[in-house]
């Protein structure tokens, strides 16, 4: 029998990610943020109670720690071969541990609730879905739910989102598109960053990044205003 859904979380090296905040934050910042984003994710799937396993695959070993006390499981890569090839491998694991479902969730979504979690899980108990989040500049995916666990192909860091919703469209499979700030919002640019500093978080990488950027003013009014409630769409 099926045991269920699975989360998998592709890390890069922690030095080596957010090059694009290169010019707003320093290199040990960096760092300390993504580990701040990591845990938050971990710790926010935890408290949902409703996956069955966490896969956290990354060539960094200081993410194995985070891993042990959050009760992940952590697949160390020999290096960084990329998002797609970290997500196959933690595919492989969770096949191997019989899921149902799999469900990919960055490290850097700072805002990510149990209710999202909630959300997905009971979607993915669907007989065959494939649910999609996009990031804020619809672009990349932020979420990606498969039901089975590969039944689509992963087409990470070459505009995603558009990629995954076509592939998808080929299986049959019911396709949703889970939309919500709370999981649409990363932190790759400085218009990230002002957007998550203007929320009520009491999350450690607000605290964090609150006293980083005390003198932060970018900001992007195209998604400013962004509602907090989540929408769910089937695609046809």
């Amino acid at each position: 029998m099926p045991k269920g859904l699975y989360v998998i979380i592709p890390v890069k090296s922690l030095t080596k990610t957010k090059t694009r905040l290169s010019s707003i934050i320093k290199p040990t910042q960096r760092r300390t943020l993504n580990l701040l984003t990591l845990k938050h994710v971990m710790q926010t799937i935890v408290d949902s109670e409703q996956v069955e396993g966490t896969i956290v695959v990354s060539p960094d070993p200081a993410v194995k720690l985070i891993c042990r006390q959050h009760g992940a499981i952590f697949l160390q890569e020999k290096s960084n071969r990329g998002v797609n090839a970290a997500v196959a491998k933690g595919v492989d694991y969770c096949k191997a541990q019989g899921a149902a479902a799999s469900l990919v969730i960055p490290s850097d979504l700072p805002s990510i609730t149990t209710e999202d979690i909630a959300a997905l899980a009971k979607i993915a108990e669907e007989p065959r879905v494939v649910v999609i989040t996009p990031s804020m500049r619809l672009d990349g995916t932020n979420i990606l739910l498969r039901k089975p666990a590969d039944i689509i192909k992963t087409f990470y860091d070459q505009n995603s989102f558009p990629a995954h919703l076509q592939e998808a469209k080929k299986t049959g499979a019911k396709l949703l598109l889970y939309l919500s700030k709370t999981v649409m919002l990363d932190l790759d640019t400085g218009g990230d960053i002002a957007l998550f500093l203007e929320e009520q978080s009491q999350t450690e990488a607000h605290t964090y990044l609150s006293s980083v950027m005390k003198n932060a003013t970018q900001k992007n009014p195209s998604v400013s205003h962004i509602k907090n409630q989540a929408i769910i769409l089937q695609v046809q």
